[in-house]
């Protein structure tokens, strides 16, 4: 049974989720460094006080924010493999089974 499956464009999407996923993974590595470098790991070490409560009341939910896009995209990625994979399986069957 023939299947109507763009492989190509499932090729190119998977590409483009996995080099979403990859960039917003380093991302978060890039702030969480930087976040570090600049403010210290712990409080009063560089910046105290109430502005740095205010920065990291701003900073976690960006970076959970970005975590969750990564994990959506990984999600996304996986469905196209999947029906990648289920498509590849129906179009090899053959004809009238």
């Amino acid at each position: 049974m023939a299947v109507n499956y763009d492989f190509g464009a499932a090729d190119l999407l998977v590409w483009a989720l996995s080099t979403a996923a990859n960039k917003t993974n380093t991302m978060v590595g890039v702030r969480k460094t930087g976040r570090s470098t600049l403010l210290g790991d712990s409080p009063g070490v560089k910046w105290q006080g109430e502005h740095r409560d205010d920065f990291d009341r701003k900073f976690a939910p960006q970076q959970k924010a970005l975590m969750a896009l990564e994990e959506d995209l990984r999600t996304a990625l996986k469905l196209v493999n999947q029906a990648t994979d289920q498509a590849e399986k129906i179009d090899k069957k053959p004809q009238g089974e």
